[in-house]
């Protein structure tokens, strides 16, 4: 017995065998352009004393919420000043001293991963420092349990675990902590990257070749 199978299926079937035929693809990196350090405008240049960091926000959270504003950092002497490109940024415009007791401020940042990036190799890292603490950092809202609690004066490397980043925008929360008096938070980032998946070559000339097979079995059925 003879089964006549309408061409239209016999393409379909030859271009999702083409498909997948595709079992591993190659991978690009993706440099994450939106995720900026404490205290830079949009060029990742450092702002001046007492200006407005429109990268970073207070959002509610801790036990002080001063404003969504979030400024540069006026306070001198070591180590306060340039980490690479950062600068240090305060809750006000009085270098934290509105809060004389001990409180903590959550400073939120946000960036962009395309809808192409594979987000289990999302990689981001930097040096940073507090006056006085970093207590956590959030991702999307959860905790990473990542903190600095050595002294202030002190510089340190610190990289952000994966498993919590998404496709869109993310969230990166960092619930600083002051002890009293003037404080700030400097958060200087150098690498921020993650993998990307792009079909290989021989993926489009599979899928090439199936449109091909199937046109050339539409003109046969057409054939007197």
């Amino acid at each position: 017995m003879n089964v006549r199978v309408p061409i239209r299926v016999v393409g379909t079937a030859i271009v999702l065998l083409a498909c997948g035929a595709i079992g591993s693809s190659a991978q690009s990196t993706f440099q994450i352009q939106d995720l900026y350090s404490t205290g830079v405008d949009a060029f990742a240049l450092p702002l001046g004393a007492h200006v407005l960091d429109t990268h970073y926000t207070q959002v509610p959270g801790g036990t002080m919420f001063v404003g969504p504003g979030t400024y540069v950092s006026s306070l001198s002497g070591s180590p306060y000043g340039l980490l690479g490109q950062s600068r240090w940024i305060s809750p006000d415009a009085a270098d934290g001293a509105g809060g004389q007791q001990f409180y903590t401020v959550d400073f939120q940042t946000s960036f962009t991963l395309a809808a192409n990036v594979d987000v289990s190799t999302v990689a981001i890292s930097g040096t940073w420092s507090a006056d006085d603490q970093i207590a956590d950092v959030l991702i999307n809202g959860q905790s990473t349990g990542v903190a600095k609690s050595s002294g202030w004066y002190i510089y340190e490397p610190f990289a952000l675990p994966t498993g919590f980043y998404h496709t869109g925008v993310n969230y990166l929360t960092f619930v600083w902590t002051n002890n009293g008096g003037p404080g700030a938070l400097d958060v200087n980032f150098t690498s921020t990257y993650a993998q990307t998946y792009a079909p290989e070559p021989g993926t489009y000339a599979l899928l090439v070749s199936a449109g091909l097979s199937a046109a050339a079995l539409r003109r046969r059925r057409r054939k007197p």
